[in-house]
């Protein structure tokens, strides 16, 4: 998944609209999924569109264009900032934003947020001196790793694993004797908020190139826990279980899920190569899609998997 950039500059003349496509070609052809807002004209558009995007955002960079002049004590010509970019960052800083660069046109008034968050801006003359001044700063990220197109402040998954060969009966007492589950971690990486409600299902399930709906879309059971529902905290993570093989019979693949169903039926019951895919949600963070490949021969102590993101 490419790392998103929202970017917030003005474009209210021709030429900052210019500029804003330039540097979102630029953006994609680095390999990060750009998103240029557009001005809104309703309190609507700012909650559907504006808001969205800038919390599933990662990167997020402000660019303050001149706008009306006004006159300085010391009889100077200054300028007022765009209205609209001032909006966002303050949207900006409540989301708690790691990873921002700031660009302000010169002669702009510092006002409000910008007196305490823009003290060290890049500051730029005009368009071209601007879209080099953009480029030098990203290129300097990306080249000590500061930026990277696979980063995300949100939820990921990783260390797909087997559990080691247990004993497990579900809620509803259907027993495995000698079974193990696969497991994956959901890594919550911001560092301000929790990921409340976290829960799991399998939404579809491909074989031979045919995609069909999971026969079972109930929550996904939390790994050592009673419950289907976690909570993650700032920088941690938690374990779901995805998938369970009962060594009694290596040819049934079972979900440990919600399902209140004895005996517990396989969703998968032959051998080959499936594609499962799963999706995790949380409370305020965006929907977390992933696919875990699966070698299916049959054989408790070697079944072969990977993740897909």
């Amino acid at each position: 998944m490419k790392a998103k950039v929202f970017v917030s500059c003005g474009q209210s003349r021709r030429k900052e609209i210019d500029f804003a496509d330039k540097l979102k070609s630029w953006l994609s052809s680095k390999g990060f999924n750009p998103y240029v807002a557009k001005q809104s004209q309703s309190i609507q558009d700012v909650d559907s569109k504006i808001i969205d995007n800038l919390q599933k955002s990662d990167f997020y960079i402000f660019i303050d264009f001149r706008r009306e002049a006004i006159k300085s004590k010391k009889h100077k010509t200054i300028y007022r900032g765009s209205l609209f970019t001032n909006q966002e960052l303050a949207i900006a800083y409540y989301l708690k934003f790691e990873r921002v660069i700031f660009f302000q046109q010169s002669k702009v008034v510092l006002e409000g947020l910008l007196k305490y968050m823009l003290s060290n801006g890049t500051i730029f003359s005009n368009y071209n001196d601007l879209f080099e001044k953009i480029r030098e700063k990203i290129e300097e990220k990306l080249s000590n790793k500061d930026w990277d197109i696979s980063y995300t402040r949100h939820l990921i998954c990783e260390n797909l694993r087997w559990s080691s060969e247990t004993n497990h009966t579900d809620h509803v007492g259907n027993n495995f004797p000698n079974c193990k589950a696969l497991q994956i971690d959901i890594r919550n990486n911001r560092d301000d908020i929790s990921s409340f409600n976290t829960v799991a299902r399998l939404d579809y399930i491909e074989c031979d190139g045919n995609k069909i709906d999971s026969p079972d879309k109930t929550l996904l059971k939390a790994t050592d826990q009673p419950g289907f529902n976690q909570v993650i905290w700032p920088k941690n993570h938690c374990t779901i279980d995805l998938l369970l093989i009962d060594k009694g019979n290596p040819n049934n693949l079972y979900l440990l899920s919600a399902k209140d169903s004895r005996p517990r039926k396989e969703i998968i019951g032959n051998q080959g190569v499936y594609n499962l895919y799963y999706s995790v949600v949380a409370e305020g963070f965006p929907l977390l899609s992933f696919v875990v490949n699966i070698n299916h021969k049959g054989d408790f102590d070697n079944i072969r998997v990977s993740l897909r993101h």
